[in-house]
């Protein structure tokens, strides 16, 4: 997957929220650098879909697993969120788009 576009500090936000609700969770009492494979701060495959989870939860978005599998780090996972975030964004943005246009749709049929 391409690298995201994002501002460093949108990055270190997101990076220290997913550390603080999901590996710190999943793992208490380990401190993980964002460059550290989640096994081997000793994390399992069990544990690995549970920090999914919780990102889901915590961010409101949709993740796969086995992406996070390939690379399991912290920036690879605030990667993915910040990619699904976009995606949700930009899908409400269409969304709004779609329904304003409906509403002026409907005011212009109305006045004729």
């Amino acid at each position: 997957m391409p690298p995201v576009d994002r501002p460093d500090l949108h990055h270190a936000a997101l990076v220290e929220r997913l550390r603080t609700a999901c590996f710190a969770a999943v793992l208490p009492g380990v401190a993980v650098a964002e460059d550290e494979d989640f096994f081997q701060a000793g994390g399992d495959s069990v544990q690995l879909i549970r920090v999914v989870l919780l990102a889901q939860a915590e961010l409101g978005i949709e993740l796969r697993p086995s992406d996070f599998f390939v690379n399991p780090t912290l920036r690879t996972l605030a990667d993915l969120a910040a990619r699904a975030l976009a995606a949700h964004e930009e899908a409400q943005a269409l969304l709004l788009e779609s329904v304003l246009d409906q509403v002026e749709s409907e005011a212009g049929t109305a006045h004729l």
